[in-house]
């Protein structure tokens, strides 16, 4: 018999309504502040899933453990045919104020980081390692400073999407 717990209160699922098909579910996990996870169901198992921890949700009962952790490393796995890359803004003035300077991720060596323009970028195929670099990154731009003039955002690029979606901020 599966083991029933209480939904991780970092998971949440509605009803995509962008579909014309009801039975689809928007999952959003979120197991850091800076770190957003989102996905559309589209088969049978995660739309069983979904409409499981959902309902667990609405009436505030338990659900099953194996469905909540397959969910959530559904959710979480990388997304075929997407890729992200991160952007690094300094201004010449504290909060956020002065003259802009955008550069892209290259990579990093040591307490050093490497970036380049537009056309030099690093592409990660993975958000959690997006993430991770990116807040390095920040942690070795910013040196402990409390001046907020640096930003780092990381952005996912959908091969079917002309726009990259900005997911995660560090200020």
């Amino acid at each position: 018999m599966a083991k029933m717990v209480k939904v991780d209160s970092r998971l949440q699922i509605g009803v995509a309504i962008t579909t014309s098909n009801p039975q689809e579910y928007n999952v959003r996990y979120t197991p850091q502040e800076n770190n957003i996870y989102i996905r559309q169901t589209s088969d049978f198992d995660m739309r069983t899933y979904a409409a499981h921890i959902a309902e667990g949700i609405l009436n505030k009962t338990l659900v099953r453990q194996d469905w909540q952790n397959k969910i959530i490393k559904w959710v979480t796995e990388n997304i075929p045919g997407t890729i992200y890359f991160i952007e690094i803004v300094m201004y010449s003035e504290p909060n956020f104020s002065g003259n802009m300077f955008q550069y892209f991720y290259i990579g990093r060596t040591m307490h050093r980081i490497q970036y380049g323009g537009r056309a030099m970028k690093k592409l990660f195929v993975s958000r959690s390692g997006a993430i991770k670099a990116a807040e390095r990154a920040f942690g070795i731009l910013t040196n402990g400073s409390t001046k907020k003039n640096i930003r780092v955002t990381v952005y996912e690029q959908k091969l079917h999407q002309p726009m990259p979606t900005e997911i995660s901020v560090f200020e």
